[in-house]
């Protein structure tokens, strides 16, 4: 009845209508097309032939997915579906323990991944399925702020000059969007600024825009003579100065950036949970 095979062998344009198909009603829709399913691919280590794709019958209908991302000996599930005509017939269970089963001949020792809080199905089936929850990501919408910046933004740098041990000094704990590998791997059209206080710099910011939205990806304190939160609220008046609403999605709860945003004012629009499951 179902049959399964390696993304690699679809083509990119195949895989991407599916995904986009079956994630059309869900809280937050997908919709790649080749080139931003390839940028996401960059920076999210998405490789595809640790992901595999679901047929149903002889005529080899594409019916679900699983798209995988590998660091080292940790796997993550980019996305995970199934056509809604074929939910609750088994399908899932059958594409997910042929995950299991394919990562760990491949050595993998973990599999993590991130999914809607409020999708309690979906929450249900990976706990039925081993998974655990390890941490609460938050997604924020900013507050505006009209007073003027005081710190200088006017310098850019390159996204090379972040390492990990900036993080570390700063206890900050990034998802896995967050890691330094994406960063430094990502394609994607991101403004990187340093920020200066008398001609010193205390922090670097990551941001990019859309035709709607300003977002932040992250802001790294390199002094801290200066308070954390006194950089995230000068740099919330630099970026509300663009006039777009203004956002940050995926921030660990126990993150400190989530905690300052959190006193700054700014409001959750959605809570997905990371889950983790050693294979």
């Amino acid at each position: 009845m179902y049959t399964l095979q390696y993304a690699s062998k679809e083509k990119i344009e195949n895989i991407t209508e599916l995904v986009n198909e079956v994630f059309k009603d869900y809280v937050i829709p997908i919709n790649w097309t080749k080139e931003s399913f390839l940028l996401d691919m960059a920076e999210n280590s998405i490789i595809l032939d640790h992901s595999q794709i679901l047929y149903f019958g002889n005529e080899k209908l594409p019916i679900g997915f699983c798209i995988t991302s590998a660091r080292g000996k940790r796997a993550r599930i980019d996305s995970f579906g199934i056509k809604n005509e074929f939910r609750k017939t088994g399908a899932s269970y059958f594409l997910i323990n042929n995950v299991f089963y394919d990562l760990a001949k491949k050595g993998f020792s973990s599999l993590q991944l991130e999914v809607e809080s409020s999708q309690t199905r979906a929450v249900d089936f990976y706990i039925k399925n081993g998974f655990k929850i390890s941490r609460t990501l938050d997604s924020f919408i900013l507050p505006e702020i009209t007073s003027c910046h005081k710190f200088n933004y006017s310098l850019t740098c390159s996204k090379s000059s972040i390492h990990h041990d900036v993080l570390l000094k700063a206890k900050r704990a990034p998802n896995w969007q967050r890691e330094i590998t994406s960063i430094q791997n990502s394609k994607k059209d991101y403004f990187m600024n340093q920020i200066r206080a008398k001609d010193k710099e205390i922090a670097k910011i990551l941001w990019g825009r859309t035709e709607d939205t300003t977002y932040i990806v992250d802001i790294y304190q390199t002094d801290f003579t200066t308070e954390y939160s006194d950089i995230v609220q000068d740099a919330i008046s630099f970026l509300s100065s663009f006039g777009k609403p203004l956002i940050i999605v995926s921030l660990p709860q126990n993150d400190p950036l989530n905690y300052v945003l959190l006193m700054s004012g700014s409001k959750i629009f959605l809570q997905q949970y990371e889950m983790i499951l050693s294979i």
